[in-house]
């Protein structure tokens, strides 16, 4: 999610987030436990992508939506372990790409196993100012 937010932040101010704005925009969502301080889970979407947001200055609200036709940022839950569960998420970058900001590498999203369970393979977030 951070690297959605990161993005739109380079969009509106022209600027890439610095070190000490990424630690604050964490824990931000952490302190309002929509991020679990323990394991990074989110515990919820939405709210942490708004107190991450609000956190970098940005002007805008993000809203979940199961809608891909909404969707301004789209982040893949991948299940490489084989039990339906997430186990790691990338950014969807368009035509049928996906980008890890964990290791830098870009794949094919049909490469991809998806989780199926929770909110299954998809995270998909509306941004509107």
């Amino acid at each position: 999610m951070l690297n959605e937010l990161s993005e739109q932040y380079t969009k509106e101010t022209g600027k890439t987030l610095t070190d000490k704005q990424i630690y604050d925009a964490m824990e931000a969502a952490v302190k309002a436990k929509h991020i679990n301080g323990l394991d990074a889970t989110i515990e919820n979407w939405e709210q942490a992508a708004n107190d991450m947001a609000t956190s970098m200055g940005l002007k805008g609200t993000y809203k979940y939506t199961t809608d891909v036709d909404k969707a301004d940022a789209i982040i893949y839950a991948w299940d490489y372990k084989g039990d339906p569960r997430p186990d790691h998420f990338v950014s969807d970058i368009g035509n049928g790409k996906y980008y890890d900001p964990y290791n830098g590498t870009i794949g094919d999203v049909s490469a991809l196993t998806l989780a199926t369970t929770g909110n299954g393979g998809y995270r998909m977030l509306d941004y509107s100012r």
